[in-house]
């Protein structure tokens, strides 16, 4: 048997499995944190080189234990905890097994894995029944009936034709339904949507006119703006008058109607769910998006050789001829054109797309490299587009200049940030450490910790879907408290689906979460009240040591909170107010540790400084997209999710007063699907205590719009004023005008679109 340890590494099978410094190949009880960090790039550098041989999953599962070792040992709390534990157990080759000294779970307690026996797939099947049933006679009534039902459904359709029966389609139109009728509408949890009734798609005279259907297409003009295709313009709409006073906090005039519990998910379906990745969504509309397409086999080596033979033998001429970088690159993109028009020859197209996308990486131009990958993904069967993007990426770095190492430096890390989304971690990690290696010197000081926050949460998620896959696995032999728990707190914690978590967290070993799930299942039979949800998830929250993990409870906690303030009186209601306050001050000393004078309540005069970029797209869609390159934003819907889907792309800005926006949007009307449809800026605020204040500024919205706690930058919360702005191609927005007194001038400004439609998207280009 095939042991890759031993084979690789030089780790005997009696020193298997390793302790975190043997793994590394380092000293034990190495203190030099430049010596274990180095030693960890050394390790992953290698074993990436073998990701792609027959033995790529055993490459994979060793890269992240390293990955795991290097957090821990960086990590000083957690390396004393695992020493300790080591010196307790006085076997240095073996990885401790046992919790840390303070109860909470650390990297000292997760083992390495033996990576020698393939993955099990999971089997999760239904019990056989021991039992049998005798065939049923047919009735010859039945065929009575069926010859009855058809003659009437005949006379209807022919009614309907002739005009002697009329239908009045308002009835089904969500908002004008009867009121036996329910409308469809989105679960207020992250990540989570149901979806609504088909809406009519819009007529061609609505979509706008593009040159390109391609997401490549559009990234093929992001490095030259004379390039772009500019939307036509249009007449802006007359701006709406404020749904809410922009002055005073927005409130609802009668409660939310509590939402209709979905049904459970079998674990086969929830496996499948949380290991399926998102298709690939335009990430770069300057046109609209690849339109779906009943997908090709993948071409095998020999089918292809030959296609790209004949590629290299029909544009010879014209790459001989091409003697500069930029003609090169109108070369690729000729061939990525004739490769759209190539309908009849999927091989043929496969070879051109391959072709271009090589002249792309080749000159540098990662963004079209990669999109040309989406393209591969969308048109293509079993294609790994995050592993060809990845490759794109290196590939292009070397071509990589001192001014173009921002945009190389933003794209990495919004890659690997939907790597994470996707569940490809192994990716991510590959991604942030190549950045880091090859160009960390280069960075400055927060773009690095930047980059390592990604890396972290890219290693510290892999683990956590890991073990949720083992405990499904579990759960499939027979019920087990802890697999609940583990299954329970991934899905509420990382994927933020408590919707379905609080099944597995209500049979959970932890008695805390046991409770505080039990009861929010009893408030779905009316048998809690929204008081008794929060206050059980609140001191559920005190027992979590994990940060991340108990903002995550805290923030659900608070919804509760405020369904209780919006449906309560007298004390009660003084009760869930109070209580609100707490946890938004609480979770605004946890957005960010930096210390900040409470005598600063002047903003110093200056140009203004970017301080962070976010980007969100939610997991429960497959086509919403969330880009930017700068300050130039741009959110969609895409085409492939009956127009549900939250996308979201914010910049942290600090010491800046007024943003002006220059803006165009794909049609003159988003939808209004339910209430959560909704199109415009979100701006958060920060004081001495943290992020405080949300404020969102509609562009042309309905009123009456509901909001959840998403994006979970800045406040992480409903936004407390809701206003409109209107429609218009162009704003100045004075922040000061909804500030706090006491804010800071650090604020970040969010381009924001849930649930506007398929095709819906728009751009807004930010500056101050």
């Amino acid at each position: 048997m095939f042991d890759p340890l031993h084979k690789w590494l030089g780790i005997p099978p009696d020193q298997q499995p390793p302790n975190h410094y043997r793994l590394l190949g380092i000293d034990l009880f190495e203190s030099d944190a430049d010596v274990i960090d180095a030693a960890a790039d050394k390790q992953l550098t290698f074993l990436h080189q073998l990701t792609s041989d027959e033995h790529a999953e055993a490459a994979e599962e060793i890269s992240n234990q390293v990955s795991i070792a290097r957090l821990c040992l960086l990590n000083p709390a957690k390396k004393k905890a695992y020493d300790d534990s080591l010196n307790r157990n006085q076997q240095p080759a073996e990885s401790p097994s046992a919790e840390s000294p303070s109860g909470g779970e650390t990297d000292a307690a997760i083992p390495i894995i033996d990576v020698s026996e393939p993955e099990k797939p999971v089997s999760v099947s239904r019990p056989r029944q021991n039992y049998r049933t005798k065939p049923k006679r047919k009735s010859p009534w039945s065929t009575v009936t069926a010859i009855c039902g058809i003659v009437v459904l005949l006379t209807l359709v022919l009614g309907i034709q002739q005009g002697r029966l009329i239908l009045d389609w308002s009835k089904f139109v969500p908002g004008q339904s009867a009121s036996n009728q329910s409308v469809p509408t989105k679960a207020a949890t992250p990540g989570r949507m149901v979806p609504p009734s088909p809406s009519p798609s819009p007529s061609p005279a609505t979509r706008p006119q593009t040159t390109s259907s391609t997401a490549a297409a559009a990234a093929m003009q992001e490095h030259d703006a004379s390039e772009i295709v500019q939307p036509e313009e249009s007449v802006a709409p007359t701006p709406i008058q404020s749904s809410t006073d922009d002055s005073e906090p927005a409130s609802q005039s009668t409660p939310a109607p509590k939402p209709t519990p979905k049904p459970r998910r079998s674990l086969a379906d929830l496996l499948h769910d949380t290991n399926s990745e998102q298709e690939p969504g335009t990430e770069t509309v300057a046109d609209q998006p690849v339109q779906s397409a009943e997908k090709a086999p993948t071409p095998d080596k020999a089918s292809l050789a030959e296609k790209m033979t004949l590629v290299r033998d029909l544009y010879r001429d014209q790459y001989v001829n091409a003697k500069s970088g930029e003609q090169r690159i109108e070369l690729a993109k000729q061939m990525h054109r004739d490769g759209e028009l190539t309908t009849d020859d999927p091989v043929g197209r496969f070879a051109l797309w391959q072709v271009s996308r090589d002249i792309f990486a080749g000159q540098g131009r990662f963004n079209s490299a990669m999109a040309i990958a989406d393209n591969f993904a969308t048109f293509y069967d079993d294609v790994d587009a995050e592993s060809l993007k990845l490759e794109s990426l290196k590939e292009a770095s070397a071509k990589v200049t001192p001014s173009s190492l921002g945009d190389f430096y933003e794209t990495s890390i919004q890659f690997a940030q939907q790597c994470c989304d996707r569940n490809r971690h192994v990716v991510a990690t590959d991604t942030i450490v190549f950045l880091l290696q090859t160009f960390g010197d280069r960075l400055d000081f927060s773009q690095v910790e930047n980059a390592k926050a990604v890396r972290d949460r890219a290693v510290v998620e892999g683990q956590r879907h890991r073990d949720f896959k083992n405990a499904i696995m579990q759960l499939a032999e027979k019920p087990d408290s802890k697999a609940n728990d583990t299954v329970g707190k991934y899905l509420a914690f990382v994927r933020g689906d408590w919707e379905e978590a609080i099944h597995y967290l209500a049979e959970s070993a932890n008695e805390s979460l046991a409770a505080a799930a039990k009861t929010q299942l009893a408030f779905q039979t009316d048998e809690a009240s929204p008081i008794d949800v929060a206050s059980a998830w609140d001191d559920a929250s005190e027992k979590i040591e994990a940060p991340e993990d108990r903002m995550q409870v805290v923030r659900h906690a608070l919804t509760f909170y405020e369904m209780a303030a919006e449906s309560s009186e007298g004390l009660l209601k003084r009760t869930a107010e109070v209580k609100i306050a707490k946890a938004k001050e609480w979770l605004g000393t946890q957005t960010d540790s930096e210390t900040i004078d409470p005598a600063a309540s002047e903003i110093e005069d200056a140009s203004g400084e970017v301080l962070a970029y976010r980007v969100y797209q939610s997991s429960a869609s497959k086509s919403d997209f969330a880009k930017h390159r700068r300050n130039k934003f741009t959110v969609g819907m895409g085409n492939r999710s009956g127009g549900i889907g939250e996308a979201a792309v914010g910049v942290e800005l600090k010491s800046v007063k007024t943003i002006q926006v220059d803006g165009a949007a794909s049609h003159e009307e988003m939808m209004v699907i339910d209430e959560f449809s909704k199109t415009g800026f979100l701006i958060d605020y920060r004081t001495p205590g943290g992020y405080t204040k949300r404020v969102f500024l509609g562009l042309g919205i309905s009123p009456g719009r509901s909001f959840t706690d998403l994006p979970a930058w800045g406040t992480g919360g409903k936004p407390e004023i809701i206003t409109d702005i209107g429609k218009s191609a162009e704003y100045e927005i004075d922040l000061t005008r909804w500030a706090p007194k006491t804010w800071d001038g650090r604020s970040w400004v969010t381009l924001y679109m849930q649930n506007a439609g398929e095709d819906r998207s728009i751009q807004a280009d930010i500056k101050w």
